[in-house]
């Protein structure tokens, strides 16, 4: 195990010092900077931006840091009742959500002494550190641009891990006594002497559009087996969707579900009612009493609290329920891993799947599953890095490809641009931005202006958008009087409803698409039998796209991919492969056959069916996979659980 010096040192040959400058400070309050005036997505570097840059140096300097706090008496305590592969993830992302926003500030400060004129003063001040501050302020090598510590805690932060040290204090009491809520007459009814597929309520139960029960249909897994459960979060997507008519939907399906306690109406919540186990005890004695005396120590202690009560919260839920497969669309959280190491104790396997088109993103333990479903080999090796512990990568195509069978709705948009003189359309997809994002106001406004403009000036274009979420457009309102000439034309049309709307609505019925970035939305529409192009203003050039489609499906210059555009309106025989995936299906859907969400489903039916043999955790996964490699071919399941952080 390294020491501090010989952690501080693999530290600094990671980030070695720069020249020296001078720029005012920043300081980082509650995780965010109190003043900065710019878009990390506007400093351009060899990786992909600022941004890029501080995502890899915060989730190295996190695993480095991690690796330290094994050390000390409360992890120890810790390792000895949780499965430790899963605990040290969990840890190193807690260290990365912590000291992320204070590195990103720190990197972006660097490219603007180096790119800018030299202001009087260069620091970063970090308050309300909680702790970690220490350990991260003796890594910074701060020749360029310095870290000052502010106080651990500002006094609104010292509420809250009182708060929750008092709702620990609480639930320890309730589970010693048995003096929980009970879970009423509902969740009685939910529970099954038979192993369960529970599934988190994110995008919806409709199939017919992004749902998380596209695995579903044609899985023969009987519906009496699969729990769905819902959360504030759940209900705050439903939007219009009154919550009477989703529960209506689940009983027409002839599913369970349970709503968790905490969101009101008159559906009864769960909550525990007894613990086989008590973790918090556990680790209390495993320590011996011991005090920390240290800023980390009293860190790790937190963190260690906070963890097993998420920790105990899902094994209860996972026993009561006899939960033995865990689906779940939630990627990043630290939460996750707690419900993965739930489900590690409890015999039983979580799962994830690839949401969007997100090569390159260096995001530490961003998919912390025992088996994630991802589209194509490209999803396969970015989550083979960055430490997520996945056991296995299943490759079973887009997701939703079962949903293109219905013409009727992109029939009548094409119709529509057609009768206002369209010959030509193209599906448009834009992305969200803020100051901290990979999207910047410069770029969408832009990549907005370019295709606003165009169709004024075309009278033989269309274009169709399905926007990320209807705030893009909001927050942008330079764009109002262009977007109004647009669309009295005609030929813009803005899709709406587009929570949960498949962006396949929009290029089903264009003859090309573009996005900005490397777009999940394109590549959704390439996956749906169309061109793409994906305007990378980031400049991601490590991506495979640059390798063989440079200025035919990738663009990192706006101007140049708009005259490509032009020219291939004018003539599509002029730019030869512009937009063209054939002969690249593979890194988009290997399969493109419409029957993922059947494989994802066949996949989980047997897993469920090895564990009704009685068979463990380890050799469910074997008789899937084996199943599943005979199905589809030995090169669609990856045995990953790598440790390798991919920079």
């Amino acid at each position: 195990m390294l020491g501090e010096a010989g952690l501080f040192r693999v530290i600094r040959k990671l980030h070695p010092p720069q020249p020296d400058s001078s720029l005012d400070s920043v300081r980082v309050v509650n995780d965010r900077p109190t003043t900065f005036p710019f878009f990390l997505a506007d400093m351009s570097t060899d990786e992909g931006g600022v941004r890029g840059r501080a995502g890899r140096v915060s989730a190295e300097t996190a695993v480095a840091l991690a690796q330290g706090l094994k050390g000390t008496p409360q992890y120890r305590a810790l390792a000895e009742i949780l499965p430790t592969e899963w605990l040290d993830l969990y840890f190193e992302k807690r260290v990365e959500a912590r000291i992320f926003p204070v590195i990103r500030s720190l990197c972006a400060l660097e490219w603007l002494v180096q790119n800018g004129p030299p202001p009087p003063q260069r620091q970063v001040v970090w308050n309300n550190h909680r702790n970690l501050g220490p350990a991260l302020l003796g890594v910074w090598p701060g020749s360029l641009v310095s870290l000052k510590l502010g106080p651990s805690f500002n006094f609104s932060a010292r509420i809250r891990p009182r708060g929750r040290r008092v709702r620990n204090f609480l639930n320890l009491i309730k589970s010693k006594f048995g003096g929980t809520e009970s879970s009423g007459a509902s969740t009685t009814a939910c529970r099954s002497e038979l192993p369960t597929v529970a599934v988190y309520h994110a995008e919806g139960v409709d199939t017919t559009r992004r749902s998380d029960l596209f695995w579903f249909p044609n899985s023969e897994i009987d519906p009496k087996r699969v729990l769905v459960y819902l959360d504030a979060d759940s209900l705050a997507r439903l939007q219009t969707q009154p919550q009477t008519q989703l529960l209506e939907q689940l009983d027409s399906l002839g599913m369970r579900w349970v709503q968790l306690k905490g969101l009101g109406g008159s559906v009864p919540g769960w909550s525990p009612a007894g613990q086989k186990r008590n973790l918090m005890r556990q680790w209390r004695k495993n320590l011996y009493l011991h005090t920390p005396t240290t800023a980390t120590q009293r860190w790790v202690a937190a963190e260690a609290a906070t963890l097993l009560g998420e920790v105990q919260y899902w094994l209860s839920f996972y026993e009561e329920f006899n939960v033995k497969i865990h689906v779940d669309i939630n990627e990043g959280s630290h939460v996750t891993v707690a419900r993965s190491i739930a489900a590690e104790m409890h015999g039983g396997i979580h799962v994830g799947r690839q949401r969007s088109d997100s090569w390159g993103l260096d995001t530490l333990g961003h998919h912390p599953d025992h088996v994630y479903f991802v589209w194509n080999q490209r999803g396969a090796l970015c989550a083979e890095g960055n430490r997520n512990r996945i056991d296995s990568t299943v490759i079973s195509g887009f997701p939703h490809d079962n949903t293109w069978s219905d013409e009727s709705s992109t029939a009548e948009l094409r119709r529509n641009m057609e009768d206002n003189g369209a010959k030509f359309v193209i599906a448009f997809f834009d992305n969200a931005f803020w100051w901290g994002g990979g999207f910047s106001r410069t770029i969408l406004r832009s990549f907005y202006t370019a295709f606003l403009r165009w169709v004024i000036e075309d009278p033989t274009l269309g274009v169709i958008t399905k926007s990320k979420k209807p705030v893009v457009l909001e927050d942008l309102p330079e764009l109002e009087e262009l977007m109004g000439q647009a669309v009295s034309t005609g030929r813009w049309i803005n899709l709406t409803d587009v929570f949960g709307r498949l962006p396949s609505d929009a290029s089903r019925a264009a003859d090309i698409s573009v996005g900005i970035g490397i777009s999940s939305a394109v590549t959704e529409a390439v996956a749906a039998g169309g061109r793409g192009v994906h305007c990378d203003l980031r400049t991601m050039r490590s991506h495979p796209f640059y390798q063989w489609g440079y200025e035919k499906v990738v663009f990192d210059d706006l101007d140049r991919m708009m005259d490509a555009f032009k020219c291939y309106k004018a003539d599509p025989a002029a730019i030869v492969g512009f937009g063209d995936f054939s002969n690249h299906m593979d890194q988009i859907d290997p399969f493109a056959d419409g029957r993922s969400g059947e494989r994802a489903g066949t996949y989980l039916r047997w897993l469920l069916e090895a564990f009704d043999q009685g068979k463990d955790q380890e050799n469910a996964l074997r008789h899937a996979n084996q199943q599943f490699t005979t199905a589809w071919g030995d090169d669609k399941v990856m045995t990953t659980n790598s440790q390798v952080l991919k920079v």
